[in-house]
């Protein structure tokens, strides 16, 4: 009885890129070739009608087109098509004519439609485009992570429940984010940008899962500190308001009247005010060891000195999305 060799994980591999580029085709253009790695091209306007081997491989605009190595592929694509390229192998692995394997997602297919995701793709291009032509450490650890994120990406696209738990992740991400910075500066269209969203779609997703925009409920935290400041602190109400980055004292003090039914002074001095239209949940990414899945329970103990106790909590990212954490008491 033989034993089927298991095979190497994909977050494991080192690769090496060969290759990368940019063309805007002036006449229509055949290509015949053999490519010994991985080559992917991305269809920005135009298409590309190849084989793989003896695969079609069909792509237009906003798609990205994959060729697994084979001694023999070959693409048309008509004048004006504008793409881009990116060829990489697999170092320590034999060249076969098969397609990439992403883990337990799959291989990949001939042709991924990108969607929404076309500039986030676009973006870890550029990098290769701008970085492989240049020596230095620095750019060729820039060219190794477009070339992982890219897989990253391609992972997502090929398992939609993945992709919309990393959007759920990515919108926690976006709220503790407001947390560690607590002021009226906080810009929306950043935010969005840093968890690869555009700002329109970050704005309807970020209120569908909490309730209030991203605006809203970041002053909605600003407000909330504010109290706590003014019942904590011997800051003076201009103080906490210009800390915070309201224009003045009176910028703080009309907000709280109008959301809260009472001004700053009368909050100092214990007047009762209504906190419910602004009442939100604590972050729950704030204080936490995020782990990676299926490690043992005691994970964290590797790194903590005998007669010293952690007082955080440990979670996969499936935890937090569920809410499914323990905290140490």
């Amino acid at each position: 009885m033989t034993s089927q060799r298991s095979k190497p994980d994909i977050s494991n591999l080192l690769f090496k890129p060969m290759l990368a580029g940019i063309y805007e085709f002036d006449s229509d253009e055949s290509f015949v070739f053999r490519v010994t790695g991985h080559h992917f091209l991305l269809i920005h306007r135009g298409r590309l009608d190849g084989m793989n081997g003896s695969t079609p491989v069909t792509a237009k605009g906003q798609e990205l087109a994959y060729f697994h190595p084979s001694c023999k592929n070959s693409y048309t694509s008509p004048k004006g098509t504008v793409l881009q390229q990116v060829i990489f192998e697999i170092i320590g692995t034999p060249v076969r004519p098969k397609p990439l394997l992403l883990g337990e997602v799959g291989t990949v297919p001939p042709v991924i439609a990108l969607g929404d995701h076309f500039d986030e793709m676009r973006a870890m291009f550029d990098i290769i485009c701008l970085e492989l032509g240049i020596s230095g450490v620095a750019h060729r650890l820039e060219s190794l992570a477009a070339i992982y994120r890219i897989l990253a990406l391609l992972s997502r696209l090929m398992t939609p429940e993945a992709l919309y738990g990393t959007h759920l992740d990515s919108l926690e991400w976006a709220r503790t984010r407001m947390y560690e910075a607590l002021s009226v500066k906080t810009h929306v269209y950043k935010l969005a940008r840093e968890v690869g969203m555009q700002k329109d779609s970050f704005i309807r997703a970020f209120k569908r899962r909490y309730g209030l925009t991203p605006r809203a409920y970041n002053k909605a935290l600003l407000l909330r500190e504010a109290i706590r400041l003014l019942h904590e602190s011997t800051l003076s109400i201009k103080q906490i308001a210009m800390g915070m980055g309201w224009r003045d004292a009176k910028s703080l003090t009309d907000n709280l009247r109008k959301h809260c039914g009472a001004n700053a002074e009368q909050i100092r001095a214990g007047a009762k005010y209504n906190l419910d239209p602004i009442h939100i949940e604590g972050s729950p990414r704030l204080n936490i060891h995020i782990v990676p899945p299926g490690v043992r329970r005691n994970y964290i103990d590797q790194w903590i000195l005998p007669g010293h106790m952690d007082h955080y909590s440990a979670a996969t990212a499936d935890m937090i999305a569920t809410k499914g954490i323990t905290r140490k008491k």
